[in-house]
């Protein structure tokens, strides 16, 4: 009688569409393979595979299995009379294999001058050939591989229960192509690489400014300024257009406090300027994205004019044949003055128009004076015209105009007083209508005009040289404004964002003289003071580009002509974001019995992002950590660790990085239990995985013995048990007639 053996496979493949699956073919000495597509109810209603061997075989090797899958292995004996009932369910599981397939549907995109962003979907599942835990995401410059270099990886995580998976790279260069590959890995290391797909980061602004910035006086109120465009390097896109800003340094009163201009070519003529006036020009190239930095400053001139009218002109009685005449400055000198013209009428029947000679007149006529100031250019317009009469008596009298003037704090300054009178006159002088006292600081000179030693801000005020004789008397009124650095802005915030901060001031004492530039000057703590440079009628300024949940430091300075003024009071100001708050342990950890996902997005915060993760991990028992991640980036949604001992109980230690400070949180979970003839798998939780932040703890006795999935196997194991009794006494009874012993023996897979 010929004795054969059974072996029965059956195999669930959890990944398989449908939840049913294609057979694996088992070779058994030739024997006839049936296979039987179903769910996992029952063997009967399941995909099986059975082989017949000789009779006294007493193992078997199963080939052409499919890596990572759980099969159920159980052994029947066959004779002439029939099949003995099966043995119990061996449990077993084929080691895995890296993915046999790279990911699908991959597509790129730039998102920002920085980001590019990756679609793709998962490789089919019958080729991961285990549990996938993530992915490498790949990047190099296009045309990089020429030079030798190859791909930088970043570890992705995947999207439970999600079709279509993505990540932005991030930190990549602007307005530049690159390519990009992708492999799924496993517990076993990456699959294949991907097609290559391209994309470029979108346009910047230019991060340099234009170069050989130069500038020529065409005109009195015209200039031509030529540049040459950035290093196309760091232009970061297309230039559409320049921005020039020039801004008149002088301090002339009224002036504007800058005029902006766009252009598109590399040169521009810029009119309706002051005459002789420096102006500070700066160049910024711009693309579509924006204006980008600008040139330092260059000082341009314009060309010089003929200097407008003296403001004021005086006549003077200096005896019975002379007319001292005296005049103010122009009220814009629109250039050096050379010389001045002094022209005089004489009476109708006298010699007309003399030059700059006032002696040798005549007493008792009446004559009239006026006075036009030149440059190199030409002659300015004339003044007002004064008239004086020569006359035998001399009343006092002051030869000057008096008017403004400007010093510097600390300097020395005289106030002249030049006087003519016959008898002498006599000379006082008043500060603001009050007579000035000999003092340390103010000394009258031998000339009668008045010294002011060492000039401060209180000395500022209105002067009056008083001169009078029998005949008659005179003045001269001066305004001396003491120029001192500018006084301290009132600094305070405006709020901040997570990246911005924004700051406003007070209108500040300029110091007597125009404000010409504000310094604001910053910086983080801890970090090295940065400056930057300020338009001088801004009021408000925001900062950009700053580290979230970070402390920064602020103090504002303005400058004239005397240079920069009383620092402000420094402000603090701490943008938005705080350190990583951990989530609750139901929302980050979901365990099975060999895996535990990290739900890593659940720590997302919207004001400070997250920038990496450190995952470690021990058995409850052990007192050693082992990293098991290494850095994580922060914009992995999540993070698989394998090959975990199932009704094991582990501590789960996860540090989350951001720029505000890191966050270290502790966990503790127990992986699930093996129930019955079924394994649990799959992610997320499935009854039976106990979590808590202290320990872990698995299913109780009274749960076990409660449990249908682990009596409803005893019951069909015991009737199996008697099965196998009646077969092998019919056995006995035969084995006169038979030389072999036949096992049964049959295999089933669940996933």
């Amino acid at each position: 009688m010929q004795h054969n053996c059974l072996v029965l496979i059956r195999q669930q493949c959890a990944q398989c569409d449908h939840g049913h699956t294609k057979a694996p073919p088992c070779q058994g000495n030739g024997i006839s393979t049936e296979a039987k597509a179903g769910v996992i109810a029952s063997w009967e209603s399941v995909s099986t595979q059975q082989f017949r061997s000789k009779g006294g075989t007493t193992s078997a090797v199963l080939n052409d299995l499919m890596p990572a899958r759980v099969y159920q292995i159980r052994v029947a004996a066959v004779n002439t009379v029939g099949e003995s009932p099966s043995s119990e369910p061996l449990t077993l599981r084929t080691e895995g294999e890296a993915p046999g397939a790279a990911p699908v549907k991959v597509r790129a995109v730039g998102v920002t001058s920085r980001q590019v962003k990756l679609t793709w979907a998962a490789p089919d599942p019958d080729t991961w050939n285990g549990q996938l835990m993530g992915y490498y995401v790949g990047h190099r410059l296009d045309g990089i591989m020429k030079s030798g270099r190859s791909f930088s990886f970043d570890t992705v995580g995947m999207t439970p229960g999600g079709s279509e998976e993505s990540y932005i790279v991030e930190s990549l260069e602007r307005y530049t192509q690159y390519i990009f590959v992708l492999q799924a890995f496993n517990a076993k290391g990456p699959g294949p690489l991907s097609t290559e797909v391209s994309a470029t980061t979108l346009e910047d602004v230019p991060e340099a400014p234009p170069g050989d910035v130069t500038c020529v006086a065409l005109t009195s109120t015209r200039l031509e300024v030529t540049w040459s465009p950035p290093p196309s390097e760091l232009t970061h896109g297309r230039i559409t257009s320049y921005t020039l800003v020039y801004t008149p340094m002088d301090d002339h009163t009224g002036l504007p406090a800058g005029e902006s201009r766009v252009v598109n070519g590399p040169s521009a003529t810029i009119g309706d300027l002051e005459r002789h006036t420096n102006y500070s020009v700066t160049v910024a190239a711009a693309t579509s994205a924006g204006v980008g930095t600008a040139s330092s400053p260059i000082i341009c001139a314009t060309e010089e004019d003929v200097p407008q009218a003296p403001t004021s002109i005086k006549a003077v009685v200096g005896g019975p044949n002379s007319i001292l005449v005296a005049w103010a400055l122009p009220g814009r000198n629109h250039g050096v003055i050379t010389k001045y013209l002094l022209y005089i009428r004489a009476p109708p029947d006298k010699d007309a128009n003399r030059w700059l000679e006032v002696t040798d007149l005549e007493p008792r006529q009446r004559y009239e004076f006026w006075v036009a100031a030149a440059t190199t250019v030409g002659e300015g317009p004339a003044s007002a015209v004064v008239s004086a009469t020569p006359s035998d008596t001399v009343a006092a009298g002051i030869h000057s105009v008096g008017g403004d003037v400007r010093a510097a704090k600390g300097t020395d300054v005289i106030l002249l007083c030049p006087y003519v009178g016959v008898p002498e006159p006599t000379i006082t002088w008043r500060r603001n209508n009050a007579p000035v006292t000999r003092e340390t600081r103010y000394e009258l000179q031998p000339d009668r005009g008045l010294l002011l030693r060492d000039c401060q801000r209180a000395d500022s005020g209105n002067y009056t040289c008083d001169a009078s004789n029998r005949y008659g008397g005179d003045h001269v009124l001066y305004t001396l404004t003491v120029i001192v650095p500018p006084g301290a802005a009132l600094l305070h915030s405006l709020g901040s964002t997570s990246t911005t901060v924004t700051v406003s001031w007070r209108s500040m004492d300029d110091g007597g003289a125009p404000i010409r530039k504000l310094t604001l000057t910053w910086r983080s703590d801890p970090g090295e003071w940065r400056e930057v440079t300020l338009a001088r009628h801004l009021t408000q300024f925001t900062l950009e580009d700053l580290t979230c949940g970070t402390v920064y430091h602020l103090y504002l300075t303005a400058h004239n002509k005397i240079g920069p003024g009383s620092a402000s009071d420094v402000i603090t100001v701490r943008t938005k974001g705080n350190r990583p708050a951990s989530p609750p342990q139901h929302r980050l950890v979901a365990v099975n019995a060999s895996t535990a996902t990290i739900r890593l997005a659940s720590w997302a915060d919207k004001h400070c992002p997250i920038t990496a993760f450190v995952v470690k991990l021990r058995p409850s028992s052990s007192r050693e950590w082992e990293i098991v991640s290494g850095r994580l980036p922060g914009k992995q949604a999540e993070y698989v660790m394998g090959d975990l001992i199932p009704s094991a109980h582990y501590e789960l230690s996860l540090t989350a990085t951001n720029p505000a400070g890191d966050s270290t949180t502790t966990y503790s979970f127990t992986t699930h239990r093996i129930m019955g003839d079924r394994l649990q798998e799959g992610l997320g939780p499935v009854g039976g995985g106990m979590l808590g932040s202290s320990g872990g703890r698995g299913p109780s006795s009274e749960d076990v013995f409660t449990d249908p999935a682990f009596i409803v196997p005893i019951v069909i194991s015991c009737i199996a048990l008697v099965s196998i009794i009646i077969a092998i006494t019919l056995c006995l009874w035969r084995s006169k007639r038979s030389s072999a012993s036949i096992y049964p023996f049959s295999l089933t897979s669940l996933i």
